[in-house]
């Protein structure tokens, strides 16, 4: 399996990075770390977390975190589509 970022997925973690970082940049780098190594697992276990919203999709909650990874499995790649925080609405309306 290959894993592959979007551009709006590495948006996000730019976004976190900047936004964790006004208080934190050692928690920033950590936040965006953790969310990484959450991401490669899936290459393992791709089916790991549970269906999307949107069809096609699976959402993997990040344990400790308040972050979801947006993601699709089409042949041998998985698409990271986005990382959202659990607060914010998707999809969107």
């Amino acid at each position: 399996m290959n894993l592959r970022w979007t551009t709006p997925a590495r948006d996000d973690l730019t976004g976190i990075l900047d936004y964790i970082a006004r208080d934190d940049p050692g928690v920033a780098l950590a936040t965006i770390d953790r969310i990484e190594a959450v991401a490669l697992r899936l290459i393992d276990f791709p089916l790991s977390g549970r269906e999307g919203s949107v069809p096609d999709t699976r959402e993997l909650p990040i344990s400790g975190l308040p972050f979801l990874i947006i993601y699709r499995v089409k042949d041998v790649n998985i698409d990271v589509l986005r990382v959202l925080h659990g607060a914010r609405q998707w999809p969107p309306a």
